[in-house]
């Protein structure tokens, strides 16, 4: 997948315009399967660029009528660091969002999974290829509580699911 996004990118698809196209065509699909239920929807978001992906999303759910929150980790909201301004415009659009950083016991996190139907990964990419650890770890083994629990929580992944290692098919713990 690394790769294809490369040849792309030298092919004149930038990484901007791929995250626009990513994250849209998730939440049309979502809408698509799933909006005449009115679903809420938490999208978990990370530092790279599938992060982005995930923002995107979270701003299309959002302008198609669809309850969305985004979950922040390890992401940078300055506007230095806000590529494309993706966090910025969710911000304009008044959608709820929340920092890691911010919600040191979860209580957030943990409240807001308890009223999702549907959980938008997008908290690492293809490139991860390292255990899953600390405050990440926290968060997932959180999620997967919920999970566990829930009889309705559905989860989408952006490009791959947390905790896969795309290059040997391992799969974290967490």
């Amino acid at each position: 997948m690394q790769a294809i996004e490369r040849a792309a990118d030298i092919g004149g698809h930038s990484y901007a315009e791929m995250m626009e196209i990513a994250g849209c065509a998730v939440a049309k699909e979502i809408v698509e399967r799933y909006g005449e239920s009115r679903p809420s929807v938490l999208v978990l978001v990370g530092p790279g660029n599938n992060g982005g992906d995930g923002l995107v999303c979270a701003r299309y759910l959002h302008q198609a009528g669809i309850a969305v929150r985004a979950y922040l980790w390890k992401r940078s909201t300055t506007a230095t660091d806000d590529y494309e301004q993706h966090f910025a415009k969710l911000i304009a659009l008044d959608v709820d969002c929340a920092h890691v950083n911010d919600d040191t016991d979860l209580a957030v996190l943990h409240s807001w999974l308890g009223e999702t139907d549907i959980l938008v990964d997008s908290l690492l990419g293809t490139g991860a290829n390292r255990p899953i650890k600390d405050q990440l770890a926290v968060l997932l083994d959180a999620v997967s509580t919920q999970l566990e629990a829930s009889e309705r929580l559905l989860v989408v992944a952006i490009d791959a699911p947390s905790g896969l290692n795309c290059d040997t098919g391992a799969i974290d713990p967490h």
